[in-house]
């Protein structure tokens, strides 16, 4: 119960992004840097303790999620700067077609086979994103 109480928190949290952002009249990156600040300073206590009771966890592998959330960083801080140049809803459509783009570069780039079944489910996130637009 839980689980699905923090999924709609997220959704809802997620469906007013655009709105807050335009609202705090910020350059895109300074509103995307807190964005991200408070979710570190939120986040950090729960992934500190995680590490003191695994001691297991090598330095060697942080640098992969923090490679990850540099480049979320630098996707967040385009599409905040996008909004003062389109509408939130072009904005959000253009975000939400990013696994289109990952689909077609493992495709071709990586030559790998996709499932129908992501294709479908693509096909109805991609639905999903221009009923936004709608």
């Amino acid at each position: 119960m839980v689980a699905y109480l923090a999924l709609g928190v997220g959704v809802l949290a997620l469906s007013f992004s655009a709105m807050f952002v335009r609202w705090a009249n910020a350059p895109g990156p300074v509103t995307a840097f807190y964005r991200l600040f408070f979710s570190v300073l939120f986040l950090l206590p729960f992934f500190l303790s995680r590490l003191k009771d695994n001691p297991s966890l090598k330095s060697s592998i942080i640098w992969f999620p923090l490679l990850a959330g540099i480049f979320t960083a630098g996707d967040l801080a385009l599409w905040t700067s996008s909004l003062t140049y389109t509408t939130a809803s072009n904005a959000t459509l253009l975000g939400n077609t990013a696994p289109l783009w990952v689909a077609l570069g493992t495709w071709l780039i990586l030559k790998q086979k996709l499932s129908t079944a992501f294709w479908r489910g693509l096909a109805v996130a991609l639905a999903g994103a221009v009923l936004i637009m709608g």
